[in-house]
């Protein structure tokens, strides 16, 4: 009887051990599930309610507005136009950071644009005034948003892609702002031969010329590259 006891004694013990053990990982599941929820709900937000539209015959200065969702104290907003390949930093003069108001909204003003961007930045962050490329979401980016002319989400094709020397480029194509003045850039321009030598041709007539370029499609870091060129000496100094 003794042993007896002792045995279901024992095993009461266990399976109340055991209980407990499974009640304290349910609680440790649950708290690890609610600080992800957390995580996730405080995932800032960036939404535009209104954007100068292209083509509308407004101003060149127009109304931005927007709000956003889960931001913290001292966070700011800064703007972005897309004009020509490249990205300004909005208002085009003046501060470059837009307040946020108590209840998450924000106003500005914008240069009419094809596309239009908003970034959520941490106290002490530098924006870039001119880019070609927009920064992400990261150390000092809380949160990104772009959108077009019409407020809807912008989507860029993919630039034309070419393989040369072993390398991929991308071609331009389009109005780019480069050296001073817009220049038109057309992916016919571009080719490589049976020979793997590379083409730039400059197209079109007086007053409407559309010329070529192509860039890496990764950085190769500072140092010396060589190119070798067939005989130029013919072309104009401007056309090179």
């Amino acid at each position: 009887m003794f042993v007896f006891r002792a045995t279901k004694s024992m095993n009461r013990q266990s399976h109340v051990a055991a209980i407990c053990e499974a009640l304290s990982v349910c609680a440790m599941c649950l708290s690890l599930s609610v600080c992800r929820s957390q995580k996730i709900a405080s995932t800032p937000v960036i939404i535009f309610s209104q954007v100068p539209a292209a083509g509308s015959g407004a101003p060149d200065q127009s109304a931005i507005e927007g709000r956003v969702q889960g931001a913290r104290t001292g966070q700011r907003i800064v703007l972005y136009a897309r004009r020509y390949g490249r990205w300004g930093r909005q208002p085009y003069s003046g501060q470059p950071f837009t307040t946020i108001g108590n209840d998450g909204r924000w106003a500005s003003s914008s240069q009419i644009a094809s596309e239009y961007a908003a970034l959520l930045v941490e106290p002490g962050y530098s924006p870039p005034e001119l880019t070609e490329s927009l920064p992400v979401v990261g150390p000092g980016v809380a949160a990104f948003a772009m959108v077009n002319d019409q407020g809807a989400p912008a989507v860029f094709s993919p630039p034309r892609a070419l393989n040369f020397s072993g390398y991929e480029w991308a071609i331009s194509s389009g109005p780019i702002y480069r050296a001073g003045s817009i220049n038109s850039f057309d992916p016919s321009n571009v080719w490589t031969d049976a020979n793997g030598a590379l083409h730039l041709r400059i197209s079109g007539s007086q007053g409407n010329w559309n010329t070529a370029e192509l860039k890496l499609t990764r950085s190769l870091g500072y140092g010396t590259y060589r190119f070798r060129v067939r005989d130029i000496s013919h072309i104009e100094p401007s056309a090179v």
